[in-house]
């Protein structure tokens, strides 16, 4: 028998169903947006990796994946991008933060996180970026990674050894609140600063205190201090 009878289906009942069929709708719906999720900014980054990176940099210069309400309630950046701006084709300096969106870069099928890294190890090694804190979403990240002409692990890495949950906007402009999302871990690498031996040693020193907070360090593979 697929149902209760029909005979034995009130009015109510029926409503009743109809509505919780819809929010299982939803509820499978945000999950597939959660894992697989276009280009957005209304997902947060969980705020222990934020200030976890705060502590490692002493503040955020620029933020190239953000929008004003999350650089007010978390990232706090001096200086942010909003989808509108395109951060990938604003420059980059100083000491920044890097959590971007999935999804594909536009008219190609590069995905667009792993475009960001690529442009901010450029501009790294160039000295436009000083340092920086970037955080993947995904592990998955790692095996994507492997073709760029660096890879994150070459840095110091952190994967924490529990999920952290990213945010979601709190009601009205309100303060953010914790999702259920990701379902999976997550990671991140710290591009210590290259303009400043003696702080880019300080920084790695404060990143791995953070690192022990937060799961067992892994990196760097070539690059370590």
């Amino acid at each position: 028998m697929s149902g209760p009878p029909s005979n034995l289906i009130t009015t109510d009942l029926q409503a009743e169903l109809e509505r919780l069929r819809a929010e299982v709708a939803q509820l499978k719906q945000a999950k597939k947006n959660v894992q697989h999720s276009v280009e957005t900014d209304d997902w947060g980054t969980p705020v222990p990796l934020v200030e976890a990176g705060r502590r490692v940099l002493g503040g955020f210069d620029f933020d190239p994946f953000s929008s004003d309400y999350w650089n007010y309630w978390t990232v706090k950046a001096a200086l942010h991008y909003t989808a509108d701006d395109n951060g990938m084709a604003q420059p980059w300096s100083g000491r920044g933060f890097f959590n971007p969106p999935s999804g594909k870069v536009p008219g190609t099928r590069k995905s667009l996180a792993r475009a960001a890294w690529e442009r901010l190890v450029e501009h790294w090694l160039r000295g436009e970026v000083d340092c920086a804190l970037w955080v993947g979403y995904s592990l998955e990240q790692l095996t994507n990674f492997q073709g760029s002409p660096m890879h994150p692990l070459q840095w110091w890495t952190v994967m924490p050894c529990e999920r952290q949950a990213f945010l979601i906007r709190g009601d009205g402009d309100g303060p953010p609140v914790e999702s259920t999302a990701p379902s999976h871990g997550n990671y991140v690498t710290l591009l210590h600063s290259r303009r400043d031996p003696e702080l880019a040693r300080a920084q790695a020193h404060r990143f791995r205190a953070e690192a022990q907070r937060l799961g067992g360090i892994a990196g760097a593979l070539v690059r370590p201090l």
